[in-house]
């Protein structure tokens, strides 16, 4: 996200209507999933998640998702053309939020990802889960909560770590929206994990909801937003910052 010159494209929703009072959620929770993950994992686990393309998530103590934070730059998002951005009108102040900001600030690559994994295995998906090969999130979120770890089986436990955080932190979404395989599948592939793109499946979800959520159809100003929400609001609190010093 990027402060840039004053702008006077239109708003999409009428600043008339502008209400900070809000109801937004986002079920992805970073501060206890990462809480969860240390405890399941334990210390050689932890050792061993923080090599991770995610290890550095591990660094976070407390960040937890401001509704208000984030309602009051959506409702102040402006026309722009390209779906994959979104732009705002901050108090006279063009603000831009795309992909080069999103990995800036979550550490995730972001790339082309691959689509074929049909060569790749199902291990650790079979080992976790079972059948069937889709299930819900929400199940997802039960199967792993309960499931009792053997502490010698360190490199599977930190690899379905990994599936955890992705699933239900990046990607978060409704917890009855199906979580197929493929992305476990990259995971336990030693030559794919960490230089997989995750950051723009995650950017991919964040956009598309940021850009989609706040309409002049939703009077109530109730919705939820999905993908990783949090680097969005991040990068708001820094345009803030910075324009108090302008």
């Amino acid at each position: 996200m990027q402060a840039q010159a004053r702008t006077y494209r239109k708003f999409i929703i009428p600043e008339d209507k502008h209400n900070l009072a809000a109801k937004v959620t986002n079920i992805g929770n970073l501060s206890s999933a990462i809480e969860l993950i240390r405890r399941k994992l334990g210390q050689t686990g932890v050792q061993e998640f923080a090599k991770t393309c995610f290890g550095h998530f591990l660094d976070i103590q407390t960040v937890k998702f401001s509704s208000a934070v984030v309602h009051s730059l959506l409702i102040r998002q402006i026309e722009c053309d390209d779906p994959k951005v979104a732009e705002f009108n901050f108090r006279g102040v063009g603000v831009r939020f795309d992909k080069k900001a999103f990995a800036l600030v979550t550490g995730l690559k972001c790339g082309r990802p691959i689509r074929n994994t049909s060569s790749l295995p199902d291990r650790l998906w079979d080992k976790y889960f079972g059948t069937p090969r889709e299930i819900q999130l929400k199940d997802l979120m039960e199967k792993f909560e309960c499931r009792q770890f053997d502490e010698k089986d360190v490199d599977d436990n930190v690899r379905i770590c990994m599936f955890y955080l992705l699933e239900t932190v990046f990607l978060s979404g409704d917890k009855k929206k199906p979580v197929n395989n493929n992305n476990l599948k990259i995971i336990q592939d030693d030559s794919l994990v960490n230089k997989y793109p995750w950051g723009t499946l995650s950017y991919d979800m964040t956009i598309a909801s940021v850009r989609s959520c706040v309409n002049t159809n939703n009077s109530s100003n109730t919705y939820t937003i999905y993908g990783f929400p949090i680097a969005f609001q991040v990068l708001f609190i820094l345009v803030v910052i910075r324009l108090l010093y302008l």
